[in-house]
């Protein structure tokens, strides 16, 4: 009888002990999930701030030959969607 719970007990702490073994194991897959999806957010984000900042460029290069040729600021402010006040700073420079 003694042998029967010894072996019971053996049996239930090498059952514990896998569930928490299983558990560390999705814990660091979940941890290494997310430092992935991190990075990957901010890559995005680096390239997003990238492309925005050339559009920008574009629209202001668009907007200086609009002003070279005689547009009206306020067409061009229409058609690019600018401020006006951003458009006058174009025109300074």
């Amino acid at each position: 009888m003694i042998e029967t719970i010894k072996d019971k007990s053996t049996a239930r702490n090498e059952y514990n002990f896998v569930p928490g073994f299983v558990m560390d194991i999705q814990r660091k897959v979940k941890l290494e999930v997310a430092k992935e999806i991190a990075k990957a957010k901010a890559e995005a984000s680096r390239e997003i701030a990238k492309i925005e900042a050339k559009a920008k460029e574009k629209n202001k290069q668009t907007i200086q030959k609009m002003l070279q040729k005689g547009y009206d600021i306020e067409e061009i402010s229409e058609l690019t969607g600018a401020s006006i006040k951003e458009i006058e700073t174009y025109k300074i420079i």
